[in-house]
């Protein structure tokens, strides 16, 4: 496993109970889904090193946004797959 250093933020009370409510919503933890939504928003921005990075990992998690979105299964019938 990759080495793992501790970042820390404020938030405010209303926020930090939007993000718990989010993260239990999406059936994550809390750093999942603090972790989930920069990470995805890096890739999409088209930061290629956040994409070699994470590689297989943000694949999956791009693969279950896009499910939960129902832009995945579109995307295949368009595809012809």
């Amino acid at each position: 496993m990759p080495e793992r250093v501790l970042i820390n933020f404020e938030v405010t009370p209303a926020e930090k109970r939007m993000i718990e409510r989010h993260a239990k919503k999406s059936g994550q933890t809390v750093r999942g889904y603090l972790r989930g939504c920069y990470l995805m928003d890096m890739v999409i921005a088209g930061d290629g090193e956040a994409v070699r990075v994470l590689g297989a990992e943000v694949k999956a998690a791009l693969r279950e946004k896009l499910a939960r979105w129902g832009i995945l299964g579109r995307l295949g019938r368009e595809e012809g797959t």
